[in-house]
């Protein structure tokens, strides 16, 4: 809870959600509370604000789609504490997955679709037990997340499970990308790196990642090492706990050598590939000239052909 009015909690949550691309529409103001509906592009959901002795809070209602996931989001970055569904009293929330029923390792990958920075992947290997607590610790999509809440989360997980992390510098990357020429056979690549890893560690019979290609490339590439598994692709895996920590992982990495780039060469590397990313790749080339651009970039995206 925050100790500020009901008024600029509105404000600061809607400033928070405009960045994201969601609308906050359909106020109405009550006595107690101030209600409106969040329409995200992938969903929406209808939200309280109580104004109280010990504080002001958030309550969400009628959660469909991403709506809500995208809201709780932001209100933890506002508040440093996850809010609460109606009928529920104030705890984590977790993914619709987060109850298993058997040891699983997950895997996610970030940092394919940003010009700038690292391609990461990550794999955690996640039992009954420990999906249940890192569900009570909040751990999601992180896509729902701000980068604050990734980097703290991702601590957590490092500590409380077994996991691997793959890094593919943006050299090593273009070099990748130069020999197989194409982006699934190398995220087959980099996911079964991580899987090997994890099951260097444990004993594990199931694997499941996001679908992002053929299936096989990642069998293939375990079965050249000597390892079978069940795997599985599936669409939004990150609804699954073992998958929603990967991505946690893999994006925390991602933010925080992307931010080593940009203090090395003392400049600020964006993420994603939009026309601010080109302004900023075009300053850079002027400022380091494009060899140095092979360092920081993945040379295959349009950006690069811009220049």
């Amino acid at each position: 809870m925050l100790n500020i009015s009901k008024e600029e909690f509105y404000r600061r949550l809607c400033d928070i959600l405009k960045s994201r691309g969601v609308d906050a529409a359909d106020r109405r103001n009550f006595r107690y509370f101030i209600q409106f509906v969040a329409r995200a592009p992938g969903g929406e959901c209808m939200v309280k604000i109580y104004q109280g002795k010990k504080g002001t809070h958030a309550q969400i209602l009628n959660d469909v789609g991403d709506g809500g996931s995208v809201v709780r989001g932001a209100i933890e970055e506002m508040t440093g504490v996850l809010p609460f569904s109606a009928g529920e009293g104030a705890k984590a929330s977790a993914p619709d997955g987060h109850a298993i029923t058997a040891p699983l390792v997950g895997t996610d990958e970030s940092g394919k679709g940003d010009f700038f920075g690292p391609l990461v992947v990550a794999a955690v290997y996640v039992t009954p037990e420990g999906a249940a607590e890192l569900a009570a610790a909040g751990v999601r999509d992180c896509k729902t997340m701000t980068d604050r809440a990734v980097l703290t989360r991702a601590g957590h997980i490092e500590r409380s499970t077994v996991n691997a992390v793959v890094t593919v510098k943006p050299e090593r990357y273009n070099s990748l990308y130069g020999e197989m020429g194409n982006l699934n056979r190398m995220l087959a690549w980099c996911h079964a790196r991580a899987i090997e890893n994890i099951l260097e560690k444990v004993k594990c019979d199931y694997v499941l990642t996001d679908q992002f290609g053929d299936r096989s490339l990642v069998e293939r590439a375990l079965m050249d090492k000597g390892r079978r598994v069940t795997l599985e692709q599936r669409p939004r895996a990150e609804a699954n706990i073992a998958v929603a920590a990967a991505s946690v992982l893999a994006r925390a990495k991602f933010v925080e050598s992307l931010r080593e780039m940009s203090d090395e060469y003392g400049t600020t590397l964006p993420k994603g590939a939009s026309a601010k990313v080109d302004a900023a790749a075009r300053d850079f080339v002027r400022a380091f000239g494009r060899a140095e651009l092979h360092k920081v970039a993945k040379m295959h995206f349009r950006n690069a052909k811009k220049l």
